[in-house]
């Protein structure tokens, strides 16, 4: 396996705590918005995070550790 390298932005993904575990997401927090996208580019994340991340921190539901999922549906 590839080892992937900081950004210094986040922490690398570690998908091995996640393997053949189910997580159910009844009663949890959960922020959903939408990115632009463009050739497959996202061309608004950065704020998108922000915004998204000022809106947690003010509902103080920080999560020890964030996860942000994306679905990619650009042309």
């Amino acid at each position: 396996m590839k080892q992937v390298k900081p950004t210094g932005c986040c922490p690398p993904f570690d998908p091995l705590p996640w393997q053949e575990k189910e997580i159910t997401w009844n009663n949890k927090p959960f922020v959903k918005d939408h990115v632009i996208g463009f050739l497959h580019i996202p061309l608004n994340m950065g704020s998108k995070v922000i915004k998204n991340m000022n809106l947690i921190t003010a509902a103080k539901a920080e999560a020890p550790q964030q996860l942000i999922l994306t679905d990619e549906k650009s042309l």
